[in-house]
């Protein structure tokens, strides 16, 4: 499988599906994420997760929850998450985090966020300082 500008990827906690943004041909836009299967040693061809999950800005950095049922990832300097139906597709995906943020993981239960908050350039054209930020889901 020929990849070009990978962005992170993510191994679901089973071992068997690898979520990772790129931009590859047959994509929406920038960066797309897309899912690969293994199949016993070999990864499958990669599947671009859709309209639902990408559009024409930059998707990258994927997260995917230990229970398989939430996608975390960046787009366009801040965090996405979406769920998964029973269908199959991700859907109900809302900006979480709106503002120079991204690399989104959480904890084995789901209950804290942890990410990267980035202070840039006055005409953010640089990174000057990136610091580690945590947030706990509210019950």
């Amino acid at each position: 499988m020929a990849i070009t500008r990978l962005a992170s990827c993510t191994i679901t906690s089973d071992g068997k599906g690898m979520f990772f943004g790129s931009k590859r041909d047959a994509g929406y836009g920038g960066m797309d994420l897309w899912v690969s299967q293994r199949i016993g040693d070999i990864w499958g061809e990669p599947v671009n997760l859709g309209l639902n999950v990408n559009t024409t800005a930059d998707e990258g950095w994927p997260y995917i929850s230990t229970d398989g049922q939430e996608l975390w990832f960046n787009r366009n300097w801040g965090i996405v998450r979406c769920t998964l139906q029973i269908d199959g597709a991700w859907e109900n995906c809302q900006n979480i985090i709106t503002q120079l943020a991204g690399e989104p993981t959480l904890s084995p239960d789901g209950q804290t966020l942890y990410f990267v908050h980035h202070y840039m350039s006055d005409d953010l054209s640089k990174i000057i300082e990136a610091d580690i930020y945590v947030s706990h889901r509210i019950p």
